[in-house]
């Protein structure tokens, strides 16, 4: 007697509970985390010592003042072996050249730990001024959003879209940072030739349009998320310009009035 095996279900992936599907593919997604990537783990590293290299020495005080000094040396060839790590092994090109998408998560790591170069130099180069707490926490959140954005997948969906809404919040923060560097960008580009060192003025302008091609490659599935991140910050500057503009005016009536009195009450 022959037995119809056409009936016997065919066991193929589509056969799966749903639970074991899924863990398939995290096992997979897992695979080919950044986290299992050398030069990425090299980067953390680099991130990690950089930023201790300059958390130890901020106080001079606590510190010889030239030993607090030449941390910024070291700040700038750790952000110099990094760059050169992901030249030379391809994840980063030069910026004539089209960067690829896969190897994001490398460049935001870079950036950063330019960025704590930048504050190093700022030691030496007054550029603007020390960072109140809350810009200091905003930048650490940014460099913390940037580090989970590279495995967002494993995570659920309301901790993606609030990853999202940072990564807009950063973009806000970078676009301001940007701005009031502008008016060394054409400075720093002839002085990039001959020394190199204003190359750091133009590191908040890379965060920003690395931020900006994030949101751009991502704007359809998570545009409300993004959108949040964007306007909160924007109407809290809009709201705090208003302000701003309203005591000044105050204190520019107050000052006018008082100078008229004192006119007023002068001997003729």
């Amino acid at each position: 007697m022959t037995k119809n095996f056409s009936s016997v279900p065919s066991i193929t992936h589509s056969n799966y509970p749903e639970q074991e599907r899924g863990n398939h593919e995290q096992t997979n997604l897992f695979s080919h985390s950044v986290f299992r990537d050398n030069d990425y783990l090299i980067g953390l590293f680099c991130l990690a010592a950089s930023l201790t290299i300059f958390a130890i020495t901020v106080n001079k005080e606590d510190f010889n003042s030239a030993l607090s000094d030449s941390s910024f040396i070291l700040n700038y060839f750790i952000a110099l072996f990094y760059s050169i790590l992901l030249l030379v092994n391809g994840k980063m090109r030069f910026f004539w050249k089209a960067q690829q998408k896969e190897f994001q998560p490398h460049r935001l790591l870079l950036w950063f730990i330019w960025l704590i170069s930048c504050f190093g130099l700022n030691r030496l180069i007054n550029i603007f001024n020390p960072s109140p707490i809350w810009l200091s926490v905003a930048i650490f959140i940014s460099a913390g959003t940037s580090i989970l954005y590279a495995t967002e997948k494993f995570f659920p969906q309301f901790f993606q879209k609030l990853l999202y809404f940072l990564l807009g919040f950063s973009t806000i923060l970078w676009a301001y940072y940007s701005i009031y560097l502008s008016r060394l960008y054409p400075i720093s580009v002839l002085a990039f030739i001959f020394l190199g060192l204003s190359f750091h003025s133009f590191v908040p302008l890379l965060l920003l349009i690395t931020h900006l091609r994030i949101i751009y490659q991502n704007w359809k599935k998570r545009q409300a998320a993004i959108l949040a991140g964007l306007l909160l910050p924007t109407g809290f500057i809009i709201y705090f310009c208003i302000q701003w503009y309203i005591v000044s005016s105050d204190l520019q009536k107050t000052n006018n009035n008082a100078a008229r009195k004192t006119e007023s009450e002068l001997p003729f």
